[in-house]
């Protein structure tokens, strides 16, 4: 039997969670996986239970870019709900843990037939397209302490673990940034008790002090969320 941690496959109603599992694999997210490549075929919806996917632009000259994140909270396949079939982008599991995985063409026929879960995916995709839009306009306003405590949130609601394996090489190459200034940042944001460094690790002691460094860009997301999917956060 399954165990929901999704968000999304937790607001449906029993029928239709079941029938939705019971055409569904449960695997492991490995750190480092490239789940699909931009510029495939989508073959396969996910939905994460723990752990996080990043969403990757690629560049001509090899550089990547991290442009969103997915993690209990969403699901990886949006193109399936627009009737795309070609991944826009490169999905590499940011942070490990379990997903369910759908056939894209069963999941396909599957909200052609019940539209009271396509509009949930659907309004959890507006939500994605508005999280982008901020997080663009966010990487050209605010300055490295706000962006990495910003960042910081997302991965704990995300994944809903306190403890994060990351290194101040990941997060330089996440945010852009030089690794000196990642060092710098997590230096004031451990001074100031939002976290404490281990080798290799981020723990987030007090998430309220970590919204206190971030900038208003992380509200503005859980506002308008709240807002276009109200059974999401408990209204």
């Amino acid at each position: 039997m399954h165990e929901i941690e999704n968000d999304l496959l937790g607001l449906l109603d029993d029928d239709t969670r079941h029938r939705l599992l019971a055409q569904c694999e449960e695997i492991d997210l490995v750190q480092g996986r490239k789940l699909t490549e931009a510029g495939d075929h989508l073959k396969s919806i996910y939905f994460p239970a723990s752990g996080v996917i990043s969403l990757l632009a690629t560049y001509a000259n090899g550089d990547v870019i991290e442009v969103a994140t997915v993690g209990r909270e969403g699901f990886v396949g949006i193109p399936a709900i627009l009737n795309g079939t070609i991944s826009p982008a490169t999905h590499m599991v940011q942070m490990p843990g379990k997903a369910y995985v759908f056939d894209r063409e069963a999941f396909e026929r599957m909200i052609s037939d019940d539209q009271v879960m396509l509009r949930l995916l659907q309004r959890y995709s507006d939500v994605f397209i508005y999280e982008i839009m901020i997080s663009a306009a966010c990487n050209g306003m605010h300055g490295i302490d706000q962006r990495l405590s910003r960042w910081l949130l997302m991965m704990l609601d995300r994944s809903g673990k306190t403890t994060m394996e990351l290194t101040h090489e990941f997060l330089a190459h996440i945010l852009n940034v030089r690794r000196a200034s990642v060092t710098d940042s997590l230096r004031r944001l451990e001074a100031g008790g939002a976290i404490a460094r281990g080798r290799g690790q981020i723990h987030v002691r007090d998430s309220l002090l970590l919204a206190g460094h971030s900038c208003e860009c992380y509200s503005m997301v859980e506002d308008y969320r709240a807002r276009a999917m109200p059974q999401a956060v408990g209204q």
